[in-house]
């Protein structure tokens, strides 16, 4: 298993929530739902101490959209699993599936390069998450943490080929984090 320390090298599904039942198992919420079509899935790595730690699975269930329950091996009490809860779950960028051409979301956009109309190159998109009101795109821009709603006001191109996002940000967004 090739372990990369760099997390852009990881893809992120979901969200280990709360943990279920008193064996260790957690309920994971997953924000990529093509997560059920990866067919050899041995690992999830969770962020602990700035380095992607791998959790090889013992199972895994899905019993509703956008829900799962994991069960990890070495993590057999609700004390053990409590440790690691509250934490995003990532798989290697290499194991996420192509998307169907129907199915691109705005959660397709991680590590694509991002050129703003105003502010020029701004770097790659680290992650995306989804707020109650919209999609919003995390960015490191001049060694700060930068976001920015995606949004089709601001968005004006998607180049999935060459991985690159056009936008027209408003004016002064970005200045309000440097």
């Amino acid at each position: 298993m090739d372990l990369q320390p760099d997390k852009q090298a990881y893809f992120s599904v979901g969200y280990l929530n709360k943990t279920h039942g008193l064996k260790g198992e957690i309920q994971l919420l997953i924000n990529f739902e093509e997560l059920q079509r990866i067919k050899k899935l041995d690992y999830f790595f969770i962020p602990i101490n700035g380095n992607m730690i791998p959790y090889p699975i013992s199972s895994l269930k899905f019993p509703q959209a956008g829900l799962a329950y994991v069960c990890f091996e070495d993590v057999d009490s609700i004390e053990k699993a409590q440790k690691i809860i509250k934490n995003e779950v990532y798989i290697p960028l290499q194991q996420k599936p192509k998307l169907r051409k129907q199915l691109f979301t705005w959660f397709d956009v991680e590590q694509f390069e991002v050129i703003d109309a105003h502010y020029g190159n701004l770097g790659f998109i680290l992650k995306v998450e989804e707020m109650p009101q919209q999609f919003v795109a995390f960015i490191n821009y001049q060694s700060k943490e930068v976001m920015f709603p995606l949004h089709a006001d601001f968005v004006k191109e998607i180049d999935k080929k060459e991985k690159k996002l056009h936008t027209q940000l408003p004016k002064g967004l970005i200045e309000i984090y440097l």
